[in-house]
């Protein structure tokens, strides 16, 4: 491989390693009130989410996956294997950071932050 390859090849990998982390870190999202969360070839759409307190997520499932929270869990918790065609919902009370991931397919993850709202 000749140096200006290598070159090219160093600053692609640079420009998708800093996309897949903005993908899960967006701290000028504004907080959402709800939100609804896909699963597409085997990644969560949107990766990243941010909600005000009491917001509610919908995971639309193509395919069967999972959603195992890896700390702070909300109301109803886990979301066991789910086949595609269901939607799931979870109602996130308490502000935090909440990670997930599917127990079914390797670095399908993400995250949902949750605020306070501001009055």
């Amino acid at each position: 491989m000749g140096k200006p390859l290598i070159g090219v090849l160093a600053a692609a990998a640079v420009v998708a390693i800093g996309a897949c982390a903005n993908d899960l870190t967006q701290p000028g999202t504004a907080p959402q009130a709800s939100a609804v969360i896909g699963t597409v070839n085997r990644i969560y759409e949107p990766q990243y989410t941010r909600l005000t307190a009491g917001g509610t997520v919908t995971w639309q499932f193509t395919g069967t996956h999972t959603v195992t929270f890896t700390g702070a869990k909300p109301d109803g918790g886990d979301i066991p294997p789910t086949p595609t065609g269901n939607d799931v919902t979870r109602t996130f009370m308490s502000p935090g950071t909440y990670g997930y991931a599917c127990n079914y397919h390797a670095g399908m993850s993400g995250i949902i932050e949750v605020v306070s709202v501001q009055h």
